[in-house]
């Protein structure tokens, strides 16, 4: 019994200990409605959170294909950067051959040119030679074509002269 006694005592005062005032209860319960209101409005925040990561994880995923889309079109263009380069570099070198040749070429036309310009002006010289010698030869034979003429009446004169002596000739036989 008295260990029944001690447990009635000890009930009694849990009882009396855990008894609160009205005040206490009202402020407890609108407190609870408070912790209830933010405990709502953590959920909806964290539902709304979750969504904006599912959405962040999206944009993430888009942004990681980009990403490799970007870096395969870089290195794309960086293969045709140094294709250009090198075919830039061939073609400057093709340049410089082709303008070493060019130089040369416009040097060897130009000896080319003053050779032909030498063999043109012996080539006037000899025929201005060859004009003045048929020149000469033209006037020799103008002066021959004209002792010619001259012998003719000459030999025409004496086979008159003969024809008359012979004549006369005959006149006297």
């Amino acid at each position: 019994m008295l260990n029944g006694l001690k447990f009635a005592s000890m009930v009694l005062l849990m009882l009396v200990s855990s008894c609160v005032s009205y005040q206490k209860f009202v402020d407890m319960r609108s407190r609870a409605e408070q912790c209830e209101q933010e405990l709502s409005s953590c959920n909806s925040r964290v539902i709304d959170l979750e969504k904006q990561i599912d959405t962040l994880q999206a944009n993430i995923s888009d942004l990681k294909e980009q990403v490799f889309e970007l870096q395969q079109d870089t290195n794309l263009l960086g293969r045709r950067y140094r294709q250009l380069v090198r075919l830039h570099e061939e073609v400057e070198h093709s340049y410089e051959v082709l303008k070493r040749n060019y130089a040369e070429l416009l040097k060897n036309c130009g000896r080319s040119q003053e050779e032909l310009l030498t063999q043109l002006q012996l080539r006037e010289q000899e025929l201005e030679e060859t004009r003045k010698k048929l020149e000469e030869w033209e006037a020799r034979l103008e002066a021959l074509e004209q002792e010619l003429k001259e012998r003719e009446k000459r030999i025409k004169e004496l086979e008159r002269l003969l024809a008359q002596k012979d004549s006369a000739l005959l006149k006297l036989r």
